[in-house]
């Protein structure tokens, strides 16, 4: 018997912090390997329409980001963490409140 399919998560997540939208796409891994897509959930959070001239994500966006990552939380309750990967994108690479931001984001 293979341990190491056994040792796969059933559920992955992968969720995209983007400038403009965040997304998130939930999926199944099957028994031949193949990842089948069983919720996909987009949020227009506009993050970077936050970002002020001295790069700080303002408290308005940073507020839709959470209540959008509370939405997505409720999806992945039942997930393993080691199931889920979160990338950001150019917004939370140049800010420079970034850090403080994902800080708070790790609660959810």
């Amino acid at each position: 018997m293979n341990t190491t399919k056994q040792l796969l998560p059933e559920t992955v997540a992968a969720i995209d912090l983007g400038s403009n939208s965040f997304h998130m796409i939930v999926a199944r891994l099957e028994e031949s390997g193949t990842l089948s897509i069983i919720d996909r959930l987009r949020e227009n959070v506009r993050l970077g329409g936050g970002l002020d001239k001295n790069g700080i994500i303002n408290e308005s966006a940073q507020n839709r980001a959470f209540e959008c990552l509370e939405s997505f939380a409720q999806r992945i309750r039942d997930i393993p963490q080691t199931a889920i990967r979160i990338a950001g994108t150019n917004t939370l690479r140049i800010a420079k409140n970034a850090g403080a931001l994902l800080k708070k984001l790790k609660k959810f």
